[in-house]
């Protein structure tokens, strides 16, 4: 699988594009319903569910911090200058969380920010509003496209860059991040490769944002 942007320019890899690349594969191919997508990232474990309803669930394998919230790190982008974490899924995304989504200007402050110099291939950018202790707001920029209604790769950072947040001590080797009975997210240890390491059973980001539950979000610096 190939992922090309509208610029032209070509991506890692992408969480929404390897979702439909699966029931493509399935439905024409009369594979079994699990099965591997290679990526500029890595080979990717798909599995479909007929259902009904129709499910594709693919390994999106374990988001690396590169850089975290409380490192106070900020970009100027747009007359404001935003805090952000840094997570890498394979490729790379710029969380912003924020109290307000109303005010952004998405087109402008997420292109400056997806452009900026301290990326250098760029990054999708994601500024995230957490509504409860099961829910959050997301508007995403994503690198060579734009303003985008979704972006599945982008989810997973989201949810990563919340839970670091909120679970300031790191873990030690082989401890989850954060675990329900349905997720189970590990850090990545060291540069061990895709095949590696540990697995994400399953995406779910109300199970992830629980973990804010009752945590005050910080103010991104201005």
């Amino acid at each position: 699988m190939r992922i090309f942007n509208a610029d032209g320019s070509e991506a890692e890899t992408c969480g929404n594009g390897l979702r439909c690349v699966a029931r493509y594969v399935w439905e024409r191919s009369g594979t079994g319903r699990s099965f591997a997508i290679a990526t500029a990232a890595g080979a990717v474990a798909a599995t479909v569910d007929p259902g009904p309803p129709f499910r594709a669930r693919v390994d999106m394998g374990v988001p690396q911090i590169v850089r975290r919230w409380d490192d106070g790190k900020a970009l100027a982008a747009a007359g404001t200058t935003w805090r952000y974490a840094e997570v890498s899924t394979g490729n790379p995304h710029a969380v912003v969380f924020v109290d307000d989504l109303t005010g952004i200007d998405l087109e402008r402050a997420g292109g400056q920010l997806s452009r900026d110099a301290h990326f250098r291939s760029g990054t999708n950018v994601h500024f995230a509003r957490v509504d409860g202790p099961s829910a959050l707001t997301a508007l995403h920029y994503e690198r060579g496209v734009g303003p985008t209604m979704a972006c599945g790769s982008g989810a997973v950072a989201i949810a990563a860059a919340a839970i670091d947040v909120t679970d300031p001590e790191p873990p030690a080797p082989g401890d989850p991040i954060y675990s329900t009975p349905n997720l189970l997210v590990l850090p990545h240890i060291g540069s061990a490769t895709r095949s590696a390491r540990a697995r994400m059973t399953e995406l779910s980001v109300e199970n992830l944002l629980a973990a804010l539950a009752g945590q005050p979000m910080p103010h991104p610096a201005r």
